[in-house]
């Protein structure tokens, strides 16, 4: 006898496929930003929350490199005032490209976590960000 094949997508095993639910609530901007990432991602609320959850523990298995974390936050910093002041994406314009280099040199040179006791509590990045400020690092602008 020739079993009958069931419909609809192939069955995941039952450790990927169990989901449990998690009740949580959150503010209106932080739901505002979840839904709009999700629409953005064809993904739905809940599967948008997973992903990002899912994606702070792939980062904090990166490692107690606290440092590493800030410093690739502060250059994504950098990137974007860049980018505000020249209007064009750095992987699109070779001028902007130039800038942000040029920007993570100034950056890296000046050491900004040197002497951080914890480079990973939240105000070690206000003292990094004010740091280069004082210095004039942030505060350039870009010239055309």
């Amino acid at each position: 006898m020739v079993q009958k094949r069931s419909r609809g997508a192939p069955r995941k095993g039952d450790a990927e496929a169990k989901r449990y639910p998690l009740n949580m609530r959150t503010t209106r901007e932080i739901r505002e930003k979840l839904e709009a990432a999700a629409e953005k991602s064809g993904r739905s609320l809940a599967q948008e929350t997973e992903y990002r959850i899912g994606r702070s523990f792939e980062i904090a298995e990166l490692g107690d490199r606290g440092d590493v974390m800030w410093m690739a936050r502060l250059f994504a910093i950098a990137i974007d005032m860049i980018e505000q002041t020249t209007g064009k994406r750095w992987t699109d314009d070779r001028k902007t490209y130039d800038e942000v280099k040029a920007a993570f040199a100034t950056i890296m040179e000046s050491n900004p976590f040197m002497g951080l006791d914890e480079p990973t509590a939240p105000d070690s990045m206000g003292r990094v960000i004010a740091r280069l400020a004082v210095k004039g690092l942030l505060s350039k602008e870009v010239k055309r």
